[in-house]
């Protein structure tokens, strides 16, 4: 009987025990599960194995993990392995791991998402822009429009090229399409509808705008845009003595009317010519302002790029070619005289046109039914962004706030400036300097002592109002000019007018305008001319709120081209503009 009761007594004790051993131990377990749940392997791997390079990652918590496979030891509970988001890839679903010991593996697999895709704009024509600057044009305008990534891809055609933009959120990738092959096959493209707008390093032919008449008037403000300006630089081996050429010479010269070096005063040899194809806009250009109807030379070696050109001719002491502005690289630039003086390429003279192969760069659109996009990425290339790639690739900006050009680097195309000392033709160098930068217009200006230096006088009285006016103050790197036969600015001009305004009021200075006439017809009427063509433009800044001091006429005075044909008139029908203080 006691034994019995004994044994019960015993069983109540144990049960007791054990129900507080389950207390304590259920205690322990929510306190430090991990002392009694077993640990397990757990591998991750992420595929495929260019995805980790691109951000790809893992995690079950806390901080992700970036790498293609990993080992982490976790306790044994119920868990998530997620994958982070990748722009351009699909991201694998979480994996639940179950509880348990021993290892598990999970894959987190990526694919590649795939956008849509849609080309937003159509630009074809010049290579001279279709090469550089077209492209990064295009890639700022798509990283403007919020593109996450953007690569230019290059067609089996090195002249083609697709700007493409992703943006992975929208599952879209934008494209701008370049196609490069000069700038007549840009208008071709314009009048048959395969592209949007016509790259040109020329300006549209009376007979295109004709053609293109049922997109509106080609010539009109709203469908031709300079973009930026180029100067057609003659070039020569660097061991060439020579060091000028008038344009009736480099005409005789690539017409194959001068075949021998000796007829230009330098030892005998003969002149092996350079130049770029028919379809190029620096040929074309070439063809316009130096040959007019006479045929390049027969046996003259063709290159498809200015880059080429000028390499083959800094490699021959016997050769001479003709390139944009940026590609003279190892070459030697010619100093240019069409009458008067010879002016040399610089980034002053091509921004003022007084250079005499200085040219525009265009961009044309239809007047009318003009994309968003379009006319969006013309605003944006016109303004300070895009005028930081023309810029870049060594063009002359139209932005006359003092911006200055890139470094000239050998593998890049750069611009010709003209070293300290040296005259480029404008009457500074010697007796000139570039004004303090401490304002947006002292930063663009140039000071020039005397502004007919070594230029023929043919009213003495004319020459001295003009030195009057302007003397103490510096000139601005623009010149306006005029449509054929009017006094109405050309559209270059007009646009022109709102940099001026901006940097002047800036600058808080006053503003003196010069105005200047071809040489036909009677000395007093032309002087006139010059002087409304000098007041069309002081309206117009006088609307926009600048200061203009003074309005001079110089008639004839100082010319900067050739008055025997209708393109050189027109370049000395122009008005420069001058700050002071």
């Amino acid at each position: 009987m006691n034994d019995r009761k004994g044994k019960r007594g015993f069983l109540g004790v144990a049960m007791l025990g054990v129900f507080f051993a389950a207390i304590v131990a259920v205690g322990l377990v929510a306190w430090k599960p991990e002392l009694f749940l077993r640990e397990q392997r757990l591998v991750v791997s992420i595929e495929p194995r260019d995805v980790a390079a691109a951000g790809a990652a893992w995690k079950i918590s806390g901080e992700w993990v970036r790498t293609e496979a990993a080992t982490v030891d976790e306790a044994a509970r119920r868990r998530i392995v997620e994958f982070r988001p990748v722009p351009g890839w699909v991201t694998p679903q979480g994996v639940e791991v179950a509880e348990g010991s021993g290892e598990q593996s999970v894959r987190g697999v990526y694919t590649r998402q795939v956008l849509a895709e849609k080309t937003i704009l159509r630009l074809h024509g010049s290579n001279t822009i279709g090469a550089t600057l077209g492209p990064d044009l295009a890639e700022r305008y798509l990283r403007w429009l919020g593109a996450e990534s953007v690569r230019v891809l290059i067609g089996s055609d090195p002249a083609e090229k697709t700007v493409e933009g992703v943006f992975p959120f929208r599952n879209e990738a934008l494209r701008v399409e370049i196609k490069a092959h000069g700038s007549s096959t840009g208008f071709k493209d314009l009048l048959g509808g395969t592209c949007d707008a016509a790259m040109s390093s020329r300006r549209v032919k009376d007979s295109e705008r004709a053609a293109l008449a049922h997109l509106g008037d080609m010539t009109s403000v709203d469908s031709e845009y300079v973009v930026a300006l180029d100067g057609i630089a003659v070039i020569v081996h660097r061991g060439n003595p020579l060091d000028s050429l008038t344009r009736r010479q480099i005409a005789d010269i690539f017409s194959g009317r001068v075949t021998d070096w000796k007829a230009l005063g330098l030892p005998a040899g003969p002149i092996e010519i350079h130049a770029r194809n028919d379809e190029s806009g620096t040929f074309d250009t070439f063809k316009s302002l130096v040959l007019g109807e006479d045929a390049l030379a027969d046996g003259s070696i063709r290159h498809e790029s200015n880059a080429e050109l000028s390499d083959a001719v800094a490699a021959n002491p016997r050769a001479i070619g003709f390139c944009g502005l940026p590609y003279i690289n190892e070459s030697k630039e010619l100093a240019v005289q069409d009458e008067g003086k010879a002016i040399r390429p610089s980034m002053f003279t091509v921004s003022t046109e007084d250079y005499p192969l200085s040219r525009r760069l265009y961009l044309y659109a239809p007047q009318r039914g003009v994309s968003a996009h379009l006319r969006q990425f013309l605003d944006l290339t016109l303004a300070r962004e895009g005028q930081e790639a023309v810029t870049k690739y060594g063009f002359v900006s139209l932005d006359i706030s003092g911006a200055k050009p890139s470094s000239p680097v050998r593998e890049t195309p750069h611009p010709v400036e003209v070293a300290a000392g040296e005259n480029d033709g404008t009457g500074v160098a010697g007796n000139g300097t570039a004004m303090d930068a401490a304002t947006p217009a002292r930063a663009a200006a140039i000071q020039v002592e005397d502004p007919l230096h070594d230029v023929p006088v043919a009213n003495a009285a004319v020459a001295a109002a003009y030195r009057d006016s302007v003397r103490g103050g510096a000139r601005l790197p623009v010149n306006f000019r005029f449509r054929s036969g009017s006094f109405d600015l050309d559209n270059k001009a007009l646009r022109d007018v709102n940099r001026v305004a901006e940097v002047v009021r800036a600058d808080g200075a006053s503003i003196v305008l010069v105005g200047f006439s071809d040489s036909l017809g009677d000395y007093g009427q032309n002087l006139d001319l010059s002087k409304r063509r000098a007041q069309a433009v002081a309206d117009k800044l006088a609307a926009l709120g600048a200061r203009v001091r003074t309005v001079v006429g110089a008639g004839e005075e100082g010319p900067v081209a050739s008055n025997q044909d209708q393109d050189g008139r027109e370049r000395n029908r122009r008005v420069e503009a001058w700050v002071l203080q």
